[in-house]
């Protein structure tokens, strides 16, 4: 008989194979609780776990609206529809900074593969760097500076030429006193 070595430590024939990988997934899908309808994503809703992170950004992001909405977000009906679908109420951002609507909607992406990660939110600052902190905000203009100064340096090594002097040459100290 064929036999297979599993992960788990048990020989599997080619028939149950993947019998422990199954019995697994069904512990890990009995251990995913649904939580409050107002900020779930759609397809946790569906049982559809295959992007379950991406459902974590959706809720923070729907937090984010609930917040701007000033009111609790509907549990069911058109108007959860309508979130879900993208089509949020413009007219609540007004009070906002122009990024953080653009996170929230961008964190709300009907689509859970176009939503950020947690990962990429950090990395990246978020829309126009809203997610950083002053000390990366100023760290982010020092090394925007190092690196022009270290462009225009380039340049000037390029034309071969500083104050007059060829480089490549060493430029001797005078011994005149």
């Amino acid at each position: 008989d064929d036999f297979l070595w599993s992960p788990g430590s048990q020989m599997l024939d080619e028939e149950n194979k993947d019998t422990t990988e199954r019995a697994r997934h069904a512990a890990f899908m009995d251990q995913i609780e649904e939580g409050d309808s107002r900020y779930m994503a759609r397809e946790l809703l569906q049982e559809q776990y295959d992007h379950l992170p991406k459902g974590d950004i959706f809720s923070l992001g729907a937090s984010m609206y609930e917040i701007a909405l000033g009111r609790e977000l509907p549990a069911n009906g058109p108007e959860w529809n309508q979130i879900r679908d993208g089509g949020m109420d413009d007219s609540v951002f007004g009070i906002f900074l122009a990024p953080l609507a653009q996170l929230t909607r961008l964190m709300m992406h009907p689509e859970p593969i176009r939503r950020p990660s947690a990962e990429t939110l950090l990395a990246s600052g978020g829309p126009q760097g809203i997610l950083r902190s002053e000390f990366e905000i100023k760290l982010a203009r020092e090394k925007a500076a190092a690196d022009e100064y270290r462009k225009q340096l380039a340049r000037i090594k390029s034309q071969g030429n500083i104050a007059g002097h060829t480089l490549g040459n060493r430029m001797r100290r005078s011994n005149t006193l």
